[in-house]
């Protein structure tokens, strides 16, 4: 049997996603980079290509245009940004801004309530 619930929920967020940055455009891998994202807080370019089962270059994508954008005629949404380790110079970390985490905690209350 198929829970309403759940599909109810999927479709809330996406709904909240969309409007919320007025990007109808935006597809499900970038909102799955940004919901992983969300529930760490802060990951390692490599954990969050494992977690989304997303190649390397897409996760980059959807982080820049979560982040600064592709380009500057494509500005990105400023709800994440990607750094690099201190400890380790070769690898990227990917954290959520303070935008970032603002619109998960109102993703979260517009889907729970």
């Amino acid at each position: 049997m198929v829970s309403l619930n759940a599909i109810n929920t999927v479709v809330h967020a996406l709904d909240f996603f969309h409007k919320k940055t007025g990007r109808v455009d935006l597809q499900c891998q970038t909102v799955s980079t940004f919901l992983h994202l969300a529930m760490a807080r802060e990951l390692p370019m490599q954990d969050l290509e494992k977690r989304t089962g997303l190649s390397q270059s897409s996760v980059s994508r959807n982080v820049a245009k979560l982040g600064i954008g592709m380009s500057p005629s494509e500005p990105g949404l400023g709800l994440v940004e990607a750094y690099e380790d201190p400890h380790y110079r070769r690898r990227k970390l990917v954290r959520m801004t303070a935008r970032g985490t603002l619109f998960a905690k109102e993703l979260a209350a517009a889907i729970s309530g």
